[in-house]
């Protein structure tokens, strides 16, 4: 994984972005239903056990709440909620690939998809930023605290080389989300949750070789209002999320 912390417009200098670049060739993710989103009873638990601690090495959010996402929940044969065509698309393989894309055009169902999050509609797609994404949203791309348009955004795109990349911010509007996703290498992208509350990435070292499962966590950026333990055991979450782990 690589950290960079940017500027990503020049129209709103003010607004930083941070980015993370995974190689899913190197490192695992996965996608982890939570207590409330999607719900529903699952074999694996809504939180990073302490039997995974010696392997992770970040969380991460995903998307809005169900109802207000416009889109699916698929995760190791079981649809949670329908998949909607046109939805943008998170979709994880079995041999650890992930694509991101319009679902129904440059993503679809097939036997090796096993993981996919909806939300909205794509927000970078052939390296473009939506037209619908604009600097004063705040409804379109998800309703922000007090109507402002800058606030807590996330995003995950995918490059022309398929690495992941995510972008968050503490003060970002749809458009700069956007721009930050592309000038961060993305070609197809889509937002995550927003929101001071929602917005999360933490990573995990482990600083000690004897004992692997010693985590050291820490926040992408220090303005994220959730602790940096937020996805580890025994606190469970009510969200999805996504885990990135260390190779086997």
């Amino acid at each position: 994984m690589y950290e960079s912390q940017f500027f990503p417009d020049s129209r709103y200098p003010y607004q930083t972005a941070s980015a993370v670049w995974i190689d899913p060739r190197l490192m695992r993710v996965t996608l982890v239903p939570g207590l409330s989103e999607p719900g529903g009873i699952w074999p694996q638990p809504a939180e990073v056990v302490p039997a995974q601690f010696a392997s992770i090495a970040a969380a991460f959010n995903g998307g809005f709440k169900i109802q207000d996402s416009d889109g699916g929940f698929f995760l190791n044969g079981r649809i949670a909620v329908p998949l909607r065509l046109g939805a943008a698309s998170l979709v994880l393989y079995a041999d650890g690939a992930l694509d991101i894309g319009t679902w129904g055009s440059e993503v679809t169902s097939t036997p090796n998809v096993v993981a996919v999050l909806q939300n909205l509609v794509p927000l970078v797609d052939g390296g473009q930023v939506a037209a619908s994404a604009t600097y004063y949203d705040d409804r379109v791309w998800g309703a922000t605290l007090g109507g402002g348009a800058a606030v807590a955004r996330s995003g995950i795109g995918v490059s022309s080389t398929g690495a992941l990349i995510y972008v968050a911010g503490p003060a970002l509007s749809a458009r700069t989300l956007g721009e930050a996703l592309r000038r961060a290498g993305a070609v197809r992208a889509m937002e995550l949750d927003m929101n001071p509350e929602w917005v999360t990435f933490n990573f995990f070292d482990h600083p000690s070789a004897a004992d692997p499962s010693n985590l050291l966590a820490t926040k992408l950026y220090p303005q994220m209002v959730r602790p940096a333990t937020r996805y580890l055991a025994p606190a469970m979450d009510s969200r999805d999320f996504l885990t990135v782990m260390l190779p086997s």
